[in-house]
């Protein structure tokens, strides 16, 4: 063939390709004169295929989704993994008298093989229509490999040219090892030629791809691939007859749609960054989600759920708003600690006025938060400190969004979640004690949020609850407490040894005679929608088995459209056999809204058709029958929650605040309270189930938390003496210093402690000291010490609660306080001294009373001692002053003679008693050192004669020998 020859061919191809894509689409409603079945090249939107999804699953296109029952392989053909398809989109999904006559199959096509192929061929072939819903099951899982009741001729299957989507440039016909292009292919719906179908139903269908390619150094004809698909016919395009599918029953369908956003804003209110407001702008999440319910062909099959928090929000930016400085990029700000002192407020607000994190009143904002109003004395009040902001942009977009949201009561049923959409089981499983009591208040506070912002619409429904996860007993039966009536659970939250059969409508026994009646996800369409409406796939998914990659020799990448297709047929073979357990959907939070539309204008056509209802998730639940499946909830909770460290954190500065919270309320006082109140406020969503992926935001709240309760207890400390306290007696107070540099009145105790060999006890006052601001009072403490000396004790502030309070202090004590022991052996020695005393006076007395015989007990107990040595003093003593008196003449005498003679005969004849002592010397100390009277001397002795020349001496005394 010459190049000119050759190059005329290629246009002509080109032509004949381009006039297909052009007549086709036009032509769907009207009957072609011939069998026209083409394969369409670069086709309007064929380029724009879907990406691959997820691992490869699902022995068929419409099974879509792990997890579906039964799947396995279907006979396998030489060569027919060679390859791998990805549906983008079916054409209509469900046909009907208005839909067109034509159906389209986009998608791509990747030769997965180590060699090249060439020659592409296909054709479609469809079976007969499954009459009930197990046939359309066998379907799924059998596909016939050569349905015949319509066969197709085999038509070239050329790619399309230039493709987006990452397809390589193809030839026509041929696909390179490795290689993807893009495709499409179209056939006549009704009439005598292509699908030939004639009456409403589901058929089978098969893509049929062959070619040629490399076995054995030979280039061979083989199917090389195929594709099965479901398609659902409610009326047949252009037929005069008006036929349409027989639904004995319509299928209640609802899918609850969650509008959500994390917690924004942080204590007192002050948004901690902007990120709401680009979720609400134009192209932004909750815009793109709110859009998507709003243009739904089907309203009644979709539920909004609403998070009252996402209202309170709203209505606080439409208010005007301050957001923190250094928030951005999606991480919020964390607001400095609340330390500023008591301040006159400004005349007008630096701010606009701020709702507190977690606020339900009905108005949309409230003035900053006042620690304190202005009291009697005339005092300015206390007001907390205002942070460095910036003004919000966003409040005209969230003036509009809040509109847009309360004009959904009128078209759809709402269902109203607990303030924040807490995850209660998370916090149950993380200790969260109080997690059920919570749960209660900020029900109470969503009903009051949803009848201020939307008003009593009546299809607003405040009572069911909507489990983020799987819950366990403890956890359903606090939603029970906290008046949800009913609850909508995924099928994981029922335990595996429960018999719930096809049932969707269920019982789940909580003990105690309790039942709270719910409905289950379906367990066959459930998870096809969460496919139609999740493309992309869950981190961390299991791969799939070799058996759920095979399609009748093919590999099939699951789509969003090819799980639709599934989900369609199903649904309308149940409204066929008259099933009508309800399907209500939870869609994951990673959702895809050009599925939900996509699934709306699905749902709409079979809507029409009476095949699908919309679904009330409150009616269903209050018509549970009493016949229901009685089962029992999951034992442990798996899945994702809300991180441990996370939860350890909040459980600790709750605590805390708590803490503190005793401390500064003081009755009548109400500035530390009111900050407290603030604070507890802030941490009200802080257990909501958006901060699963990222705690951020709730990390920066606990963090201004923890800084303004750390400011709070430096406030208030023990001031100690640089000595040691002194008790003076064994009862004596201990008296404590205790400052308050806060600017709010707080109320602590004290306790003291010491060692048992210490000897110490101190009693606290039975009831907290009050003290003010900037004051410091003295606390005083009764003591029992029993022992005198240096003593150690700890001194340890407390609150009212007997917390402690900052670390504890070392006291020095010095008592001077007697001990037992002591007084004992002081007692003994008075005792002692005071018989010592008694018995001398007791002598005296008989002294005085018989003063020449002296006293016989003490002569014997030492008169010769004492006495008589007190007596001989006395004479000598007498003898130095002047001689014997006695001994002396009474006329003057001789003095010479009367010291001579008088001495001595005083000495001859001085008698003595029979101890040898003398008791004219038995003289007491007393007596010693108080002069003594004169006493009368020894009768007088006659003077010797003067012719007595040898004298004569007194004879001697019966004790013995002059001496």
């Amino acid at each position: 063939m010459t190049r000119r020859s050759g190059h005329w061919a290629v246009g002509v191809l080109m032509c004949l390709l381009l006039m297909g894509a052009a007549v086709l689409p036009a032509a769907a409603s009207v009957r072609p004169a011939g069998a026209v079945s083409a394969a369409v090249s670069g086709a309007a939107g064929v380029g724009s295929a879907s990406p691959e999804v997820g691992a490869r699953t699902g022995v068929s296109a419409q099974a879509g989704a792990a997890g579906s029952p039964g799947w396995r392989a279907a006979e396998q053909y030489s060569n027919s993994g060679t390859l791998e398809f990805t549906v983008s989109s079916v054409t209509p999904q469900v046909v009907t008298a208005s839909s067109g006559n034509v159906l389209t199959i986009r998608g791509s096509v990747r030769n997965v093989s180590g060699a090249d192929v060439t020659g592409l061929r296909f054709r479609l072939q469809r079976g007969a229509a499954l009459p009930d819903t197990a046939a359309v099951r066998k379907s799924l899982v059998e596909p016939a490999t050569d349905p015949t009741a319509a066969i197709g001729p085999f038509r070239p299957f050329a790619a399309a040219p230039g493709a987006a989507g990452g397809a390589d440039q193809p030839s026509g016909g041929a696909v390179a090892a490795g290689q993807q292009v893009d495709f499409a292919v179209a056939e006549w719906i009704g009439g005598s030629s292509g699908l030939q179908i004639t009456s409403p139903g589901v058929y089978p269908l098969l893509l049929n791809v062959n070619g040629t390619t490399e076995i054995d150094g030979r280039q061979r004809p083989l199917r090389l691939g195929e594709l099965h698909l479901l398609l659902t016919v409610t009326a047949v395009p252009g037929q005069a007859d008006g036929k349409v599918l027989q639904a004995k029953q319509s299928v209640p369908v609802g899918l609850l749609w969650q509008l959500s956003s994390r917690p924004h804003r942080g204590v007192q209110g002050y948004f901690l960054d902007d990120q709401l407001a680009a979720e609400i702008s134009a192209g932004g999440r909750l815009d793109t989600t709110l859009r998507a319910i709003e243009t739904s062909a089907l309203p009644g099959a979709v539920v909004p759920v609403i998070d009252p928090m996402l209202l309170d929000e709203l209505a606080a930016m439409s208010a005007g708003y301050r957001v923190l400085q250094g928030g951005g990029n999606g991480r919020p700000a964390v607001q400095p600690p609340l330390t500023d002192s008591p301040q006159p407020p400004p005349t007008a607000p630096a701010t606009p006025p701020q709702q507190p994190a977690g606020s339900d009143a009905a108005g949309s904002a409230a003035a900053p938060v006042t620690a304190e109003p202005a009291r009697p004395d005339g005092a300015d009040p206390l007001r907390l400190p205002e942070p460095a902001t910036v003004p919000g942009p966003g409040a005209a977009a969230a003036a509009a969004f809040l509109q847009r949201i309360t004009a959904l009561t009128r078209t759809h049923r709402l269902i109203v979640l607990p303030t924040s959409d807490p995850d209660v089981q998370s916090a149950l499983d993380g200790g969260v004690t109080d997690a059920g009591a919570q749960l209660a208040a900020l029900a109470e506070a969503g009903r009051r949020t949803a009848a201020a912002r939307l008003g009593s619409a009546t299809g607003i429904a405040t009572e069911v609850a909507v489990p983020p996860g799987p819950a366990t007993t403890d956890t359903l039966a606090q939603y029970l407490g906290a008046g949800q009536t009913g609850a909508v659970l995924r099928r994981s939250s029922v335990a595996a040894g429960s018999t719930v059969g096809s049932s969707n409508q269920v019982r789940v026994e909580l003990g105690e005679g309790r039942a709270l009646p719910a409905v289950l996800t379906d367990a066959e369409v459930g998870p096809l929608l969460d496919r139609a409406l999740a493309p992309a796939p869950a981190a961390g998914g299991a791969a799939a088995t070799p058996a759920q990659t095979k399609l009748a020799g093919s590999n099939v990448v699951p789509t969003p459209s090819s799980a639709l297709n599934t989900t369609v047929a199903l649904l309308a073979a149940r409204a066929v056999d008259g099933d009508t357990e309800p399907v209500l959907q939870l869609p994951s939070d990673t959702v895809d809204t050009r599925g939900l539309a996509e699934l709306g204008d699905a749902l709409a056509a079979l809507s029409g058709a009476d095949v699908v209802t919309g679904a009330d998730p409150s009616a269903l639940l209050q018509r549970t029958p009493t016949t229901a499946p009685r089962v029992e909830p999951v034992a442990e909770a798996t899945g994702a929650g809300l991180n441990p460290d996370y939860l350890r954190h909040y459980r600790d500065t709750k605590a805390e605040l708590a803490e503190v919270a005793t401390a500064l309320a003081v009755p009548n006082r109400p500035a530390g309270s009111a900050l407290t109140r603030t604070l507890a406020a802030a941490t009200a969503p802080l257990l909501s189930a958006s901060l699963r992926s990222d705690t951020a935001p709730g990390d920066a709240v606990l963090a201004t938390i923890d800084g303004t309760t750390a400011f709070l207890r430096q406030g208030v400390q023990l001031r100690l003496t640089q000595g040691s306290y002194t008790l003076a007696s064994k009862d004596a107070p201990l008296r404590l210093d205790i400052t308050n540099s806060l600017p709010y009145p707080v109320l602590v105790n004290v306790t003291v402690s010491a060692p048992a060999n210490q000897g110490l006890t101190a009693i606290s006052p039975a009831q907290p000291k009050l003290i003010e601001p900037g004051q410091t009072a003295i606390l005083q403490l009764q003591t029992s010490v029993q022992k005198a000396g240096r003593l150690q004790a700890q001194a340890q502030l407390v609150s009212p609660s007997g917390a402690p309070w900052g670390p504890p202090a070392v006291l020095n004590i010095r008592s001077d306080a007697y001990g037992a022991l002591t007084v004992v052996l002081i007692a003994v020695a008075g005792g002692v001294l005071f018989l010592m005393v008694v018995l001398r006076l007791w002598q005296r007395w008989r002294q005085r009373g018989n003063p020449d015989g002296g006293d016989a007990a003490g002569d014997a107990a030492g008169g010769d001692a004492v006495g008589g040595d007190a007596g001989r003093g006395a004479a000598a003593g007498r003898a130095a002053a002047g001689g014997d008196t006695a001994g002396g003449d009474p006329a003057g005498g001789d003095p010479a003679g009367s010291d001579t003679a008088g001495s001595d005969t005083a000495k001859a004849g001085r008698p003595r008693n029979s101890g040898g002592t003398d008791h004219t010397g038995d003289v007491r100390v007393a007596d010693a050192l108080t002069p003594a009277a004169p006493t009368p001397g020894p009768p007088p002795v006659p003077a010797p004669r003067a012719d007595d020349t040898t004298g004569s001496a007194e004879p001697a005394g019966p004790a013995g020998k002059e001496r």
